[in-house]
């Protein structure tokens, strides 16, 4: 997701004029090369009136470019702005911004994905032979056996389990509701949690509201993680 083939100033440029030019706009940090190497930023605030500073390149500015995009969200929510090493040198430069991307998108809805079917996979294993169905309210049982039916009469069936026709919020209320996660959800937000993280991945499927907080989305990450393990 990072950005290649860096736009940079000379060490001689005006910085108040570096920003005004074309190849700038839209931009917020300007790597100023002098030679062959890349020696310090100009960074543009990002208030109503911007104003231009310079800063040395530090440890805090550099990411491998081997580095996952799980793990630069973490990134990010320290820093609004990393340049990319590969190998000895300065090849690109990934923002928060970045994190709107496509490849982002897949990532964060696979990894929640992946929590959710670990909620299957343990509701298989504590509530055999379909227990599970006692804790869900009339109406979602209504709705899970109705599309269960209805997966048979229009050729999508998907097996005998009637479990693999829940939705994220039936999941989460039988792992709420069912003796045998108790322990699990006991003196924790459980419930808040998957909540929220329903809100993430639906925010990630159709719109850009995910990453108002970087902060924010660093801690869906973790919450998710937590509750996968």
């Amino acid at each position: 997701i990072a950005t290649r083939n860096l736009v940079t100033c000379a060490p001689q440029d005006k910085p108040e004029e570096v920003f005004c030019r074309p190849e700038c706009t839209g931009l917020h940090q300007i790597p100023i090369r002098d030679g062959t190497k890349i020696v310090a930023m100009l960074e543009k605030s990002e208030d109503s009136k911007p104003t231009v500073s310079c800063r040395r390149i530090d440890e805090e500015m550099l990411i491998s470019s081997s580095t996952g995009i799980l793990a630069y969200i973490h990134l990010a929510a320290g820093y609004r702005y990393h340049l990319v090493v590969n190998q000895n040198t300065i090849d690109g430069i990934v923002t928060r911004s970045d994190l709107l991307k496509l490849p982002v998108r897949v990532v964060l809805f696979a990894f929640l994905t992946h929590l959710e079917a670990s909620m299957t996979e343990a509701i298989s294993a504590q509530c055999p032979n379909e227990s599970w169905l006692e804790h869900l309210t009339d109406p979602r049982k209504k709705r899970v056996c109705e599309e269960f039916q209805n997966g048979k009469r229009i050729n999508t069936y998907i097996s005998d389990d009637r479990l693999l026709y829940t939705q994220w919020c039936d999941k989460r209320d039988i792992i709420a509701r069912a003796p045998a996660f108790a322990a699990l959800v006991h003196d924790t937000n459980f419930t808040e949690d998957l909540k929220e993280l329903e809100d993430i991945r639906n925010q990630v499927m159709h719109a850009n509201e995910y990453l108002a907080d970087a902060s924010k989305l660093s801690n869906t990450v973790i919450c998710a993680s937590d509750w996968i393990n």
